[in-house]
């Protein structure tokens, strides 16, 4: 298991809050303040968001702060992650 598992976990379910919201990328960055290209990375699980960038989305998005590290995808993956240290 690599980080980089946990960053594509995390990029799915912000790509899958994202869409249950309804949003472009474009409407999400003017909500959240974050450029629309770190969403996208962010998304496609390049780069992982800092905290605080993660709230931002989150807020922005309308689902409770820390729901998107709850995710049954991102909990599996830091769960792999861990277990492997």
């Amino acid at each position: 298991m690599r980080q980089e598992d946990i960053a594509e976990a995390v990029g799915s379910a912000l790509l899958d809050a994202r869409r249950q919201a309804g949003l472009t990328q474009v409407e999400l960055s003017a909500l959240s303040g974050i450029d629309p290209a770190a969403i996208s990375r962010y998304e496609l699980g390049v780069g992982m968001p800092k905290v605080v960038n993660l709230l931002r989305l989150e807020r922005a998005l309308g689902i409770g702060d820390g729901v998107t590290i709850q995710h049954p995808a991102v909990k599996a993956a830091v769960d792999l992650w861990l277990g492997d240290k």
